[in-house]
């Protein structure tokens, strides 16, 4: 379990997160008092519930599809709300859209009826999960006040839909995507209007010799095909793909500012290269062992943890991003000094700022920038290599308004486990001295 339990109306709500592991997802609600169990609903449903014809034979007893974050909640709806892993393994699955991977899902908090869903990506074979948690806020479109939830996703994409009903404000297209026979691709993926708030192909330089710019060769001894988002691969050669595995955006938590109408969100440029297994190939489930299914670009990953899994390919830095809710466009971009960050949760205030942590390599610092503009105000280098990756809250005590935020290291596997050493500390700021 990755998240924090949800407490709402006497009950208590917490969800699976064996992904890539190959645990059937749920989300479950236990009594408060005695904590008996109350409902749960899993994120795999099986024949006869609703979603359960779009998995292919028995695949949904092993299916993935973790609840990574906390769940949110609107309490005047009555609603519970959280976002889909992928599904496991990533390749070789057999037909079918795979529900509810990679999607929003909105249920009845007090039986865990479904109420509605919206999947982001069908079928998946990228790693393209739902991890950051939900926002929700109120925004006026079109001169119109709307109940909106949105999250920010490994695509590069932030997807915002109504709340009440799961339907796009703003507008998410299905468009054709290139196709894959062996991996029952879907011919069709959402696409949602606006703008992608990351690099959506890989980069040929990325998979090139720094030396002679001749193209590398993959573990397979081939060089790898250049794709872009929702580029398939299969058993012939690696392909390489943006976003990749860590997106994008993973599951560092977003903010929303009713102020600016911003949503503001840590996010990274990189790519993977992955190669399917010939089907006879495909690694069988274990159970508490790492269920991927795919071969990696750089070597074989083991699970998490391993600092040198190879998941991500290209690595082409961070950046703290805002995005204008009403259009689904960048309103401003700050690029992260250090090559891997942005891989940290911001933080906005009602008095215009936006606080992030990074330089996790180096020097883990917190920032805070302007919530308008992006211009940088102020930087805390606390010279303690632990990783600041968790949101900062604000208080007030004795007339002062503090910031705090707590320093504990980790966030990540593969590449983004990085060194930085795990921690306790909490540090807090005094503003407006």
């Amino acid at each position: 379990m990755t998240m924090a339990p949800l407490y709402f109306d006497g009950k208590v709500y917490v969800g699976i997160s064996g992904g890539e592991l190959g645990a059937r997802g749920s989300v479950a609600a236990f009594d408060a008092r005695n904590g008996n169990l109350v409902w749960r609903f899993f994120t795999c449903p099986s024949y006869g519930d609703v979603g359960g014809a779009t998995w292919s034979g028995s695949e949904w007893q092993h299916c993935g599809v973790a609840v990574w974050s906390t769940p949110a909640v609107d309490a005047s709806r009555g609603l519970l709300y959280f976002g889909g892993g992928n599904p496991d393994p990533w390749s070789d699955r057999g037909a079918g859209d795979d529900l509810f991977a990679n999607s929003f899902v909105a249920l009845k908090a007090d039986t865990g009826d479904l109420r509605w869903w919206f999947q982001t990506v069908h079928h998946d074979l990228w790693d393209y999960d739902l991890a950051s948690p939900t926002v929700l806020f109120d925004v006026t479109v079109n001169g119109k006040l709307r109940h909106a939830i949105s999250e920010p996703g490994k695509t590069g994409w932030i997807y915002i839909l109504d709340r009440g009903n799961g339907k796009p404000l703003l507008g998410i297209p299905e468009k054709k995507v290139p196709q894959e026979k062996t991996q029952f691709t879907s011919a069709t993926q959402p696409h949602p209007v606006g703008q992608a708030f990351a690099q959506q192909c890989a980069k040929k330089v990325d998979y090139s010799s720094r030396k002679t710019g001749k193209p590398l060769k993959g573990p397979d001894g081939k060089p790898y095909k250049i794709g872009c988002i929702f580029t398939p691969y299969n058993t012939k050669r690696f392909v390489a793909y943006a976003p990749g595995t860590e997106g994008g955006e993973d599951w560092t938590p977003s903010s929303y500012n009713p102020n600016t109408h911003l949503q503001y969100v840590c996010g990274y440029n990189g790519s993977s290269a992955l190669e399917a297994y010939p089907k006879a190939q495909q690694p069988a489930w274990v159970g508490g062992q790492s269920y991927f299914g795919v071969k990696f670009g750089y070597g074989v990953a083991t699970g998490f943890g391993v600092a040198r899994d190879p998941d991500q390919g290209g690595t082409r830095g961070g950046f703290l991003t805002a995005m204008d809710v009403t259009t689904n466009r960048i309103r401003w971009t700050v690029r992260m000094p250090t090559l891997g960050d942005c891989y940290d949760a911001t933080f906005t205030t009602a008095g215009g700022l936006v606080f992030v942590g990074h330089n996790s390599t180096t020097n883990p610092t917190y920032s805070a920038y302007d919530a308008s503009t992006g211009k940088n105000l102020w930087n805390y280098r606390t010279n303690v290599k632990v990783a600041i990756s968790a949101p900062g809250i604000t208080y007030s005590a004795h007339g002062k308004q503090y910031v705090a935020v707590l320093q504990g290291g980790g966030g990540g596997n593969s590449v983004q486990q990085r060194p930085t050493g795990h921690g306790d500390l909490v540090d807090a700021f005094v503003l407006g001295k």
